[in-house]
């Protein structure tokens, strides 16, 4: 059992439910922070994004939303419970592997315009990796996760179960795309977006929506941009 540092007294919650969670998230063996909801702790360690959005977020149980180990601990708690626990690297972002360590042409790099440069973040063939060395003519890119190999040590907190439908459907929208708006009426669902989403992004929203709230059928309403909006774009 993982150590509690405040049980809470309500209903234990399970897969399938909608919780709100607050978080830190740390590497075990050196305590370094990798990510967290509170903007406080954020800022105190120096790691702040303005351009990310803190506080409580909300997530089903058990849909692989989180690392396995903090989504098969969160089954164990209630509204108001709060942990401390360590998570193994199989259970978090996996072990590293020899496989994905590659060695690739430098040519490769020309041919899309650009010179790879240690360190650099880079993307090929739907992988995410980092450029460990250039030399001889060959770039070594790593495309291991960062936190590949890694135990990691958490502390969480439920702080609330979410029963409404409507805040349901809304916190899924949360997830896939930050600045959409849904609302819900009798069976249907329409989600009001700004930004241009993918069709991958609006199939993943209208499949968790009809599965986890219920809905028959999602629509997506983009509003026309104004004609001057639309003039400058074409400007640029």
């Amino acid at each position: 059992m993982f150590p509690y540092i405040h049980e809470g007294g309500l209903q234990m919650v399970s897969k399938g439910s909608f919780v709100r969670i607050t978080y830190v998230g740390r590497i075990k063996e050196t305590g370094e922070l990798f990510d967290t909801t509170d903007a406080e702790i954020a800022k105190k360690e120096g790691v702040f994004n303005p351009k990310m959005k803190y506080g409580p977020v909300m997530i089903v149980v058990g849909e692989g939303k989180l690392v396995r180990g903090l989504d098969e601990v969160l089954a164990e708690m209630k509204a108001g419970d709060e942990r401390a626990l360590d998570i193994p690297p199989e259970k978090a972002f996996g072990p590293r592997s020899a496989d994905l360590m590659r060695l690739v042409p430098l040519q490769e790099f020309k041919k899309q315009g650009f010179l790879p440069q240690q360190g650099m973040p880079i993307t090929m063939n739907g992988l995410r990796g980092r450029v460990l060395s250039v030399s001889g003519g060959r770039v070594r890119v790593d495309f291991n996760h960062p936190l590949a190999g890694k135990a990691l040590a958490y502390t969480v907190r439920i702080e609330e179960q979410v029963e409404d439908k409507q805040r349901q459907a809304q916190g899924l929208c949360d997830f896939y795309a930050m600045d959409a708006k849904v609302t819900l009426a009798g069976t249907g669902a329409e989600v009001f977006h700004e930004q241009e989403l993918s069709p991958r992004t609006k199939k993943q929203l209208t499949d968790e929506l009809k599965r986890h709230v219920g809905v028959a059928d999602v629509k997506f309403v983009q509003p026309e941009k104004p004609k001057e909006a639309q003039a400058t774009e074409k400007a640029a």
